[in-house]
């Protein structure tokens, strides 16, 4: 079994492609559109956690959270969970 940076490397190196991140990784994002991204990740992250995880340190939803928190208190606002993002997280689940 590959260790998990050598498993996904090839998948980072694609995601590191696409247009949306280019942007993000340059900070070109508004602050609106991160924080949609992030209330699109808070879920992933916080179901992900729940199945388990091979290493304390992979745990993303509290740190993802105090963003969100830290935008909010700036004006900032996207409740919004997209459908594609609530059937990801809601996958693991149908799993037990």
């Amino acid at each position: 079994m590959l260790p998990l940076k050598d498993a996904t490397s090839q998948k980072h190196r694609l995601a590191e492609k696409m247009p949306f991140n280019i942007r993000m990784f340059r900070g070109l994002l508004t602050k609106d559109q991160y924080l949609l991204y992030l209330t699109q990740q808070l879920p992933i992250f916080t179901a992900t956690e729940k199945i388990g995880l091979p290493h304390i340190n992979l745990r993303r939803s509290d740190r993802v959270q105090a963003d969100i928190n830290e935008l909010k208190k700036q004006g900032h606002y996207s409740g919004i969970i997209l459908g594609g993002t609530k059937s990801y997280a809601d996958y693991p689940g149908s799993l037990s």
